[in-house]
């Protein structure tokens, strides 16, 4: 269960144009994760250093066709799309901000979300991965 309002996560393809999920008839994600860093490295000193740009993930126990598709459409026919995405940061709180970010289409073949047997029109367990963050 989502414990956001409904205007907490937005998405578009262009910053102006960021809209909640809820506008697009888009379920909020069921669990959202964040990184500040992309890559984790072990120094010589066997401490933890970060790299790489932020990376996000929001994911779904159940979505539909119409909304995943709402979702994917951002990418056209390509695999990955350049977007603009509101999404939960580790911060304090319910912290959100904006970014800049690589949509990634997922694979629905299991690995990112697979069809429901249960509903012909839905899929479980989609992941839609979000990369290269940048604050906009």
């Amino acid at each position: 269960m989502s414990i956001n309002t409904c205007s907490d996560y937005q998405i578009a393809a262009t910053l102006a144009k960021l809209a909640a999920l809820s506008d697009l008839n888009i379920p909020d994600p069921d669990l959202v994760t964040f990184n500040e860093f992309s890559v984790r490295n072990i120094t010589g000193t066997l401490t933890q250093r970060g790299d790489g740009f932020p990376i996000a993930a929001w994911q779904w126990t159940l979505i539909s066709r119409q909304a995943l598709y709402r979702l994917t459409s951002l990418c056209g026919t390509n695999a990955s799309a350049s977007i603009y995405i509101r999404t939960r940061t580790n911060g304090a709180g319910q912290t959100f901000a904006n970014y800049s970010a690589k949509l990634l289409r997922p694979a629905l073949d299991g690995s990112d979300g697979t069809p429901s047997p249960k509903d012909v029109n839905a899929f479980e367990n989609v992941k839609i991965e979000f990369i290269g963050l940048e604050s906009a």
